[in-house]
Parts: structure tokens; C-alpha cells; sequence
């Protein structure tokens, strides 16, 4: 058969309706792909020097009624034909469409899908998810390991027995993991839900999902921080709130997501946002639901996502705050006309932790959870920096629904999302790589012109640690996390920075990890290690990589406790970053490294 350009090529679909192509698929016929590969059209590919004459002929001698596939099909050739062609034997025909010298081959146009679609039962019923494009989202990520704050009414997910009142966890979060939480209402570390508010919100974050049960979350391998602040009716002080965020920031929380809030800008309130976020937390929060314009806080302030609420249609929820102050917009419900329109998750009884069910709530309390669960996924791809994470919500949001005044960005698309993440991972990675690589030929250029050489370069130790240091496995970003586990993939794709603090339970805001006093540690304990030496350069010049990377790589500082603002935290990590390879520079001299002989 003849080479075919692309722009040559010339396809024809015969279009069949499903419940015909599965009658042409009689056992007597199928093959085994066709048993696992559903379609409902015939692709004819053409040779590329096809007459519109010898077209027609072909049309006429098959039954070929062809119509455009698309606005495209002009330029590509991509035709349908709408009617039924009667075949008994469908290999047959296939066979004796690629028997003709003009077609290249003929072959069913399988249908295709979402890798990953979850088993349970209710989760048809949840639009909302798939308003967001979740599955393909999942294709590549479902949060592991991220944790997420639920600062909000407690959540169902333990026994305990306050005062006879007993508490217990909903069935559709028997799967999912938590983490030690705090309950700021009675003071203890219980924060069990007595309101029914954030198990709802808990569970569109992180829901058991795939587990045969009830409904999905969106990103169900993150762990969920419980935080309960407000009381069994809903209501809460500043104080308890402000102290929430910060507790949820200094135990590690990555999300922290919010479904509460009032018309008053609390400088408490601003201050525990602004330091949540320096610690490097994301934090997303309900617009509120007034139907106004004014700011609701503390979705208001600027170190917070403001999410908006919209119904089935897409359109902005009636009931809706809105403004140019909102970040995005995401699924919150609309039972004006019915109740499944609301966002359905299990959760207890309202004010009854004895009994439970699946509610259809509606709110920016509903939406802001897609939100942090959104954020989760991100994070999870590899971008952890609130400012980057609000970049790449708004970046992938939906343009069409981006159109509509008063919605932010628009309505989140978790789908394009993880994609644009996981491509800002690659870069980044990619960037610190180069730049690791660059250091070692500014080494070896200064090491020449004092006449000597740095040996030890040839060793794969050295470039894998050089690697794994400087930029961790970056290129895993872009391949789907169900090729291997998903805490798997995130911890090859970290940098060994980010390994320490894990280790350390260090912030990711930590100073001494993003500093040069690591790396100077590192030399004093194990520079008299002969063999250790090619490794410990590498080190060395990796941790140089990442510093100077965070530097000058990305708009967000991960230092937090320098005094001054973002301008001082980027010298910070800029100077550390020299102060590293000069050592690597010292290590070099003669004497330090001349007499390597790992090849």
C-alpha cells in the first residue's frame, strides 16, 4: 500500500447505530478485541490519490452515503454516513473493503473511554463530578498522600463517646485516610462531626471511591485532616477558626479547605490565612451565599481561592456570591428545580451522628470542596505552591464558562488541570535538572583553569544522585499514575529535598531544608568518607540546583520565616544556593577530590 501524508489521507466512517453493530458482531464473528472493544462505526482509510470520480464509485458499489465528521473534515477527510448498511458477516465485509486496491484498510472505529471509571453505584447521579471532567483526571491521579484539612463542622470518621452521645464513621468513608485532627469547639483531639455539614464536604474530597459503596470523591487517595471548629448548629468564632488554619498548617496540611465564612474581613482571621499560605498551603473557600457582590471572608482575602457556585446548566447558582474577587468557579447545586440537582455525598443526619445517608446539599459550601480536591490532584502532579496551584485552576478552567461575567476563571476542569500540571512538573524538573548539569560544567571549567581535575564524574552514582537531588525523576509527571501506585510515582518524581522534610515531618516552608546548611552538615560528617565522595559532590551540587532553581524557577517563595517579605525569601534561597556550590567548588580543589578513582 501506498505512504500516505497526513494532510492526503482520506478516511470514511460508516456510521451504525449501537444496537446494529452489536447484532453485526455475532459470536460466530467476533474477535477477541471486538469482545472488549465496543464500537458503532466502520473506518475506510483511502489511498491518498483517490479522484472524487473513483469516491463516488466507491460510494455507490458499498452504499457509502457520506457526510462531514466535523467543521474539520474539509481539510482532513474524515467522513460518516449515517445509514444502516445490512452485513451478515462483518469480518466479511471488513475483508472485502480491504480487498479493493483503492482502500488502504477498513476496520471498526472502537469505541474508547476513561481508563478508571468507579464502581459505585450512586456515582451516575453525581453530575458534578463529571461537570469537572474528573475522569480523566483520574487517569492520571487520585491524591495520594496529600493531606487536606476539613476546617468545618468535624467529620464522621471515628467511634467516640462524648457526654452519650455516640459517634461513628459513615460506610463511605470506611476507606478513606485520615489523619490526627483537632477539635476546637470542646477542646480535644475528637473533632467528630455533629452537624452533617463537613462530612459533606469531606466526602467530595475524598470519598471512598472504587469501592462498591455509595458515591466518589474527587481525590480519594488524600488523607483528610479533620478540623472542627464550628458547633453542632453551624456556627463558630473567629478565634477557633484562625486557630484551626494554623494548627492545620503546622501539622502538616497541604490543603486546608474552607465551606464557612462571614461579611467581616477579622485581621485574626487574614493573619492565619497569610501565614497558611507562607507555610505553603493551599486554601480554598466558599464565596458565600448572599447573592451579592461584596467579598465573603475568608474567601476574600488575598491569600485564599474564592469559589463560586453553579448549577447543572453550568450557570451561576442563584443564591451565589460573585464579583471580580472570586478565583473559580465550581459545582455548588441548584435544587430550585429538583433535589438531584443539589451535590450528593453520605453524611450524617442533620444534628444526628446515629443515623446517616446520601444528601443532596447545595451551596458554595459545596463547591469549594471540588476545589480542594482539585488542588489535592495538582499537588499530587507536582505542583505544591498555592500560587502555582491557583495558576494552573485558572489556566485549565473552562472558557466557555470563563465567558460569563462575575465566575473568575471559570468552572474548574480537573481533566485539563492534572494535564497542565503535570506538564509545569516536567518543566520545572527539567529546568533544575539543566541547571545541576550546568553547575557540574562550571565546576569542571574551574577546576581546569587551576590545572586540575575532577575525577569521579564518570560514576553513575554521582549523576544518579546528582539527579535524584537536584530534580528527583521529573520526567514520571507526564506518565499516568495507574501504571504503578500512586504514592509510588509521587515519591519518585520528588526531589530528595522534599524526601528530608517527609522524613523530618519538616514544613515545606522549612528554612533549614531550603539552605545550605544541610549540605554543609553533610560535607563536616562525611567528606573523610573515601567513597562516599563522588556521591557527596553530587549531593552537594544537586541541593545547589534545587535552591537556585526555587530562586529563580517560580513566583512563590517555600521560605517562611524570614523576616521581610517575598523579595528577602527569594535572596534567602539565592544565596544559599551560591554558598552550596561554592562548597562544591572547595570539594573540588586538590585534595578534595583529586584523588577519586570511581569510574
Amino acid at each position: 500500500m501506498a505512504k500516505m501524508p497526513r494532510k492526503a489521507q482520506t478516511v470514511v466512517g460508516v456510521a451504525a447505530a449501537v444496537a446494529v453493530a452489536t447484532l453485526f458482531l455475532a459470536p460466530a464473528t467476533r474477535s477477541a478485541a471486538e469482545e472488549t472493544a465496543p464500537f458503532a462505526e466502520i473506518v475506510v482509510n483511502l489511498e491518498d490519490d483517490i479522484t472524487p470520480e473513483a469516491l463516488a464509485e466507491l460510494s455507490a458499489r458499498y452504499g457509502l452515503a457520506l457526510v462531514p465528521n466535523s467543521a474539520f473534515s474539509d481539510r482532513e477527510k474524515l467522513m460518516r454516513m449515517p445509514a444502516v448498511v445490512d452485513v451478515e458477516d462483518l469480518t466479511g465485509y471488513l475483508d472485502m473493503l480491504t480487498a479493493d486496491p483503492r482502500i488502504e484498510y477498513a476496520e471498526p472505529n472502537y469505541l474508547f473511554s476513561a481508563d478508571f471509571v468507579p464502581d459505585d453505584p450512586m456515582y451516575g447521579q453525581q453530575w458534578h463530578l463529571k461537570m469537572i471532567d474528573l475522569e480523566k483526571a483520574w487517569d492520571y491521579d487520585r491524591g495520594d498522600g496529600v493531606v487536606v484539612a476539613v476546617i468545618d463542622t468535624g467529620v464522621a470518621y471515628e467511634k467516640h463517646d462524648r457526654q452519650g452521645n455516640v459517634f461513628s464513621q459513615v460506610p463511605d468513608l470506611s476507606a478513606t485516610r485520615f489523619v490526627p485532627g483537632y477539635d476546637f469547639v470542646h477542646d480535644d483531639p475528637h473533632p467528630v462531626d455533629d452537624n452533617g455539614h463537613g462530612t459533606h464536604v469531606a466526602g467530595t474530597i475524598a470519598q471512598s471511591t472504587n469501592n462498591g459503596v455509595g458515591t466518589a470523591g474527587i481525590a480519594f487517595g488524600a488523607r483528610i485532616m479533620p478540623i472542627k471548629v464550628l458547633s453542632a448548629q453551624g456556627f463558630g468564632n473567629i478565634a477557633d477558626i484562625a486557630e484551626g488554619i494554623t494548627w492545620a498548617a503546622d501539622h502538616g496540611a497541604q490543603v486546608i479547605n474552607m465551606s464557612l465564612g462571614g461579611a467581616m474581613p477579622a485581621l485574626t482571621l487574614a493573619k492565619a490565612c497569610a501565614y497558611a499560605k507562607k507555610k505553603g498551603v493551599t486554601l480554598a473557600c466558599a464565596a458565600g451565599n448572599s447573592a451579592t457582590s461584596r467579598p465573603h471572608f475568608p474567601a476574600g482575602f488575598d491569600s485564599c481561592i474564592a469559589v463560586a457556585a453553579v448549577g447543572p446548566t453550568g450557570k451561576l447558582a442563584p443564591y451565589s456570591n460573585y464579583g471580580n474577587w472570586i478565583s473559580v468557579a465550581a459545582p455548588g447545586g441548584d435544587k430550585s428545580a429538583r433535589e438531584e440537582d443539589g451535590v450528593l455525598q453520605n453524611t450524617i443526619e442533620r444534628m444526628n451522628p446515629a443515623k446517616n445517608g446520601y444528601f443532596w446539599f447545595q451551596g458554595t459550601s459545596m463547591a469549594s470542596p471540588h476545589v480542594a480536591g482539585a488542588a489535592a490532584l495538582i499537588i499530587s502532579r507536582g505542583v505544591t505552591a498555592p500560587d502555582d496551584v491557583e495558576r494552573v485552576l485558572k489556566q485549565s478552567a473552562s472558557p466557555e464558562s470563563g465567558a460569563q461575567k462575575n465566575m473568575g476563571a471559570g468552572i474548574i476542569n480537573v481533566g485539563r488541570a492534572v494535564t497542565i500540571a503535570g506538564k509545569t512538573h516536567f518543566e520545572r524538573g527539567m529546568y533544575k535538572g539543566m541547571l545541576a548539569v550546568g553547575l557540574v560544567l562550571m565546576l569542571v571549567r574551574a577546576a581546569r583553569r587551576r590545572s586540575e581535575r575532577v575525577e569521579g564524574l564518570r560514576s553513575g552514582v554521582f549523576w544518579s544522585t546528582l539527579l535524584v537531588v537536584g530534580s528527583g525523576l521529573f520526567f514520571l509527571s507526564l506518565l499516568p499514575t495507574g501504571w504503578w501506585p500512586g504514592w509510588l510515582s509521587a515519591l519518585a518524581r520528588s526531589s530528595a529535598v522534599d524526601w528530608l522534610g517527609a522524613l523530618t515531618a519538616a514544613t515545606q516552608a522549612d528554612p533549614f531544608l531550603h539552605s545550605a546548611l544541610l549540605p554543609l552538615l553533610a560535607v563536616s560528617l562525611l567528606l573523610s568518607v573515601q567513597r562516599l565522595r563522588p556521591m557527596l559532590l553530587a549531593f552537594v551540587l544537586g541541593y545547589a540546583a534545587h535552591l537556585l532553581g526555587d530562586a529563580f524557577a517560580t513566583c512563590y517563595s517555600p521560605v517562611s520565616l524570614i523576616p521581610g517579605d517575598f523579595w528577602l525569601d527569594k535572596a534567602w534561597l539565592a544565596i544559599n544556593g551560591v554558598v552550596a556550590f561554592v562548597l562544591a567548588l572547595l570539594m573540588s580543589r586538590r585534595g578534595g577530590t583529586a584523588s577519586w578513582r570511581m569510574w
